[in-house]
This record gives structure tokens, C-alpha cells and sequence, in this order.
């Protein structure tokens, strides 16, 4: 897909509400998006790299498509791998149970792994407000398994911290990532990720359709 469309829909895709978280950083969760709701966002590697990525992600009934674009644009000559999958809600999250979710990674089979198959939990950890003594609240905790082009478990969380920060951790595909969002204006949020060994920043922009 191309880039500049890709831009172009994260930029119009700007609205007032938050939708229902649906990954980590690269790592599936147990939740999908709702129906009508969208999440689109750019993040840009720092030099010398420049590498770019680029995420879409819709929301059906019971059902999310996905789609990941890597931009590699510091190794001369390389073209650009669009990754798409798709995930299936078994089961919503509740106060008693956890988002269960099936899905598929790289449908098309864009990367040396191929395509991939998971199985996700996503569950929040019962704090009615923040954890003692952290100022951490609305924690939710991630756990998958996945087969052929997913390597193995992956897991991972995030949280809420003060001043409308929000931090990410995961360990997908054997990499380690980190992230920290700030939301200034609902639907909207500044990110910078530390994903294998580069760093990112970006803007990442979502909304709930009525």
C-alpha cells in the first residue's frame, strides 16, 4: 500500500473518543476493536536509519482486520513489506474473564517467517483505581501462543500513568519492545517505542464511529 495513502487516512482518521485497545506495540492482544471503530498511526525510526512503520486497523462485528506496514527505507533497494491479518473474538473481556482472541499474522506470507496463528488472553488486573504504592492504574496484562510464523509465547502489558501517559512492554517474535504513549487530546496520541533496537516516534490517531 502506498505510504503517502497511508499518511493520508491516519491524518483523517483524527476524532473524540478512544477505542478499545487491540495490540501492544507489534503483539496481538486478546481484545479486538469494536464494530465501527478504527486506530491508524506513522512512527518514524531517528537516523541514520529512517526506517518507517505504518498501522491501520479496523473494527468489525466480533472481528478486526489489520494491517502493518515496514518502510525500510535504510537499506537501498529494499521494497516495502505489508503485513495483513485478521482476528476472531472468542470471547470479550469482563470483570470475570479475559479477551480471548484467534487470529492470523502476515496472511500473504510477506516475511521470512510466513504466516502465522495465535491464541490471546488479555485480561486487567482488579485494582479498582491504581496499584499501591505505583502510580500505575488500569493495568492490562497479555498472554498468546502462536505457531508456524509466530514464535511461540508472547506476552506483554500496559498501564496507565499520570498526566495521560500510557506505558507498553512486550516480547514478540524473540524481541523485547518498549513503549510510552501521551495523550494530549482524546483520539489522539504522541508515541515513541523502542522496538528492536531502533527507536520510534510517531503520532497515532483513532476514533469510535456512531
Amino acid at each position: 500500500m502506498n505510504s503517502r495513502m497511508l499518511v493520508a487516512v491516519t491524518l483523517a482518521a483524527v476524532a473524540a473518543v478512544p477505542a478499545v485497545a487491540d495490540r501492544l506495540i507489534l503483539a496481538p492482544t486478546g481484545n479486538v476493536l469494536n464494530k465501527g471503530d478504527f486506530r491508524a498511526e506513522v512512527s518514524l525510526q531517528t537516523s541514520p536509519d529512517d526506517n518507517r512503520i505504518f498501522w491501520l486497523n479496523a473494527g468489525l462485528p466480533r472481528f478486526e482486520l489489520n494491517l502493518t506496514q515496514f518502510d525500510q527505507r535504510s537499506t537501498p533497494g529494499s521494497e516495502d513489506t505489508t503485513l495483513f491479518g485478521a482476528e476472531f473474538a472468542m470471547l470479550p473481556e469482563t470483570s470475570l474473564t479475559p479477551g480471548i482472541g484467534v487470529g492470523a499474522y502476515d496472511i500473504t506470507g510477506q516475511t521470512p517467517d510466513g504466516v502465522g496463528f495465535y491464541l490471546a488472553f488479555t485480561k486487567a488486573v482488579p485494582f479498582d483505581e491504581k496499584v499501591p504504592y505505583l502510580p500505575l492504574s488500569d493495568i492490562k496484562l497479555t498472554l498468546g501462543y502462536g505457531v508456524k510464523g509466530i514464535h511461540s509465547f508472547f506476552y506483554g502489558a500496559d498501564a496507565h500513568l499520570p498526566l495521560n501517559l500510557t506505558i507498553y512492554a512486550e516480547h514478540f517474535q524473540k524481541h523485547t519492545n518498549l513503549g510510552l504513549g501521551w495523550t494530549p487530546l482524546k483520539g489522539v496520541q504522541a508515541t515513541a517505542y523502542r522496538i528492536d533496537d531502533g527507536t520510534y516516534f510517531g503520532v497515532q490517531v483513532f476514533s469510535v464511529l456512531e
